[in-house]
């Protein structure tokens, strides 16, 4: 299913120089679109390294009765002109935490699925989200 995004606000984080008696950055609309994406439906938290790659948070609600949705990290390297659904990275009912250090260096912290529920883990990448592996040692469980 092809899925489009609100157009995305663009701002430019790395590489601008400053604009002599203006701001340091430029701003620009692009309207996105989420290829083969399951999930996401819109775009919120987008976190730009670059001109070019970010990190998002994609949503959606599943057909039939009001509920309370489901999140999905995304990941562009074109400036948001077409973003991508990391796999292992949903969630039900609130976004996922997330932090990228650099193109690959990556966390996401989350409560539910794939968590199990009462139970919060944290999970890391060092190929860009391509694969997750559980982070033990940081891992809480509620009693």
């Amino acid at each position: 299913m092809r899925r489009r995004f609100l157009p995305l606000l663009a701002i430019c984080l790395a590489g601008c120089a400053p604009r002599q008696g203006g701001l340091p950055f430029t701003v620009s609309w692009t309207e996105g679109r989420c290829v083969g994406c399951q999930v996401a439906e819109n775009l919120e938290g987008v976190r730009f390294l670059s001109r070019k790659e970010a990190w998002g948070i994609g949503f959606g609600y599943p057909p039939g009765p009001p509920s309370a949705g489901n999140y999905i990290l995304v990941h562009t390297t074109d400036g948001g002109r077409t973003w991508k659904e990391l796999a292992q990275t949903t969630q039900y009912a609130g976004p996922p935490s997330f932090w990228f250090a650099d193109s690959t260096h990556g966390w996401f912290g989350c409560w539910n699925v794939p968590c199990a529920v009462a139970e919060t883990k944290l999970f890391r990448t060092s190929d860009a989200g391509e694969h997750w592996e559980r982070e033990p040692r940081l891992a809480r469980t509620q009693t």
